[in-house]
């Protein structure tokens, strides 16, 4: 068979060994063991208990657990995820933590907690201390504040910065600038844009 065109529903390929070249459907495609094969694409989401396969392409995909292979079969216990879709800004390794005081938007933040690691909330970085990240909004006192420590996010310079160069978190009050930093030691990042001072930098956190 060289394909199937269905549409009309409670048709299936229960034979076993039973093959097709093409399917389209119309509607969904649901599965109580799971859905395999070389490449799995998906025009709008993936949605499943699990996706096997060497590839996944998709908007979404989500479901309670994904399994992704190697060209082998193997399994792999840190697969790679590539996203093309939206903006790669504040998007990263982002930690959650109860604001201790208001927190801004593109401010450096640092966190603290009792002995024990009980009760940690995060604030503005304070000059000279070493910034956990930067806050992705704007939130206030008692709210959950989305930090992203590693990714990529736009800082004011603080002084000319030139492409890159490793960069630390600036000495300005309002607490959301960078500097070039002398040696990679006490860097959080480096200028995949550098800017002029005032100029909005394109920076990669570490």
């Amino acid at each position: 068979m060289a394909g199937l065109n269905d549409g009309l529903g409670n048709e299936e390929l229960g034979n076993l060994g039973s093959q097709v070249a093409n399917v389209w459907v119309t509607g969904s495609v649901v599965s109580q063991s799971q859905i395999s094969g070389l490449d799995v694409f998906a025009a709008g989401s993936a949605q499943a208990v699990r996706v096997i396969g060497t590839q996944v392409y998709g908007t979404t995909v989500s479901g309670t657990t994904a399994f992704l292979t190697n060209a082998s079969g193997t399994a792999l216990a840190y697969p790679t995820l590539n996203s093309t879709a939206g903006s790669p800004y504040y998007n990263g390794v982002i930690l959650q933590f109860a604001a201790e005081t208001i927190i801004t938007g593109g401010q450096w933040v640092t966190v603290s907690g009792a002995a024990g690691g009980a009760s940690v909330k995060a604030k503005a970085a304070v000059v000279s201390t070493a910034p956990l990240g930067v806050a992705t909004a704007t939130v206030a006192s008692g709210a959950t504040v989305s930090v992203l420590t590693n990714g990529l996010a736009y800082f004011i310079a603080e002084g000319t910065i030139g492409n890159g160069q490793h960069v630390k978190m600036g000495a300005g009050l309002a607490l959301n600038t960078v500097m070039e930093s002398v040696t990679a030691s006490g860097a959080r990042g480096v200028a995949l844009a550098g800017a002029g001072s005032e100029g909005r930098s394109l920076v990669y956190l570490w």
